[in-house]
């Protein structure tokens, strides 16, 4: 779900999920721990973002594996 959301954002493409789809993956990406680890050259995730607080299902998952919500592609040219 979350390199889907990777490379649909890289290329400006939407990327919707249904509700259930969303609330069923919120357990297993809270499963992941986080640490310093995730630092590490080759690891999968970046450490977990703040504000997952208030924010929808999708936006938690997101956080907790490291990445923005907001974030977008720098459009070099």
């Amino acid at each position: 779900m979350v390199h889907g959301w990777d490379t649909a954002r890289s290329i400006g493409a939407p990327f919707d999920l249904p509700d259930d789809v969303i609330a069923a993956a919120v357990p297993i990406a809270l499963a992941v721990p986080d640490g310093d680890f995730r630092s590490d050259e080759g690891s999968v995730f970046a450490r977990a973002l703040a504000g997952a607080e208030g924010q929808d299902d999708f936006d938690l998952v997101l956080r907790h594996l490291g990445r923005s919500p907001d974030w977008a592609p720098t459009v070099v040219g």
